[in-house]
């Protein structure tokens, strides 16, 4: 179940607020050595609020603040400019994960999964949408992100950085339409 609304002030000032509700329920069992059920239910409540200030009719600029399960919390202020056919965006952003499930164990331990991991990402994001002629447009983006391992069950993983992400992006896409029926891109 989600909830989302946007508060208008004034052309100028707006309110974002929005909640959400997860109900999550897993079971297995294995029957291999004897039979072992496992199971878990969670409810997950979690939110977000954002301000929006629109200095300028073609432009704003924006606050945000928004909860997920395995407990993240992400920050992001970031502005928003549209020029005739063209979008310009970007933002920086913070987000921590806290009760983040990682393998733990090994060796002479079995391995489980936890719930110990605590990581930050922070990052920068800059994009662009929009004709550059009657036939052709464009969009894009870069990304960086600075990511880091603060709590972790394996100590050898604290100050790393976090496994699996792209720390830096870009993607490039172009449309040009050639008539009413036919448009190329890539």
């Amino acid at each position: 179940f989600y909830l989302n609304d946007t508060i208008t002030f004034n052309p100028q000032w707006q309110l974002n607020l929005g909640a959400r509700v997860d109900d999550y329920s897993i079971s297995r069992t294995t029957t291999a050595a004897g039979s072992t059920t496992f199971s878990r239910d969670d409810v997950m409540f979690n939110w977000n609020a954002g301000v929006v200030w629109k200095p300028r009719e073609n432009g704003s600029i924006y606050l945000s603040y928004a909860t997920s399960p395995e407990q993240n919390t992400a920050f992001e202020l970031g502005t928003k400019w549209q020029f005739g056919d063209f979008m310009a965006t970007a933002a920086v952003f913070q987000t921590d994960k806290t009760n983040a499930r990682e393998t733990s164990g090994g060796g002479s331990t079995p391995l489980v999964i936890t719930d110990t991991g605590e990581y930050r990402i922070r990052g920068i994001e800059l994009g662009m949408a929009g004709k550059m002629t009657e036939k052709l447009s464009v969009s894009g983006g870069l990304t960086w992100m600075d990511s880091e391992v603060l709590n972790s069950s394996n100590p050898n993983n604290i100050g790393a950085d976090f496994a699996n992400i792209a720390h830096e992006q870009f993607n490039l896409l172009a449309r040009y339409e050639y008539d009413d029926k036919w448009s190329f891109g890539g």
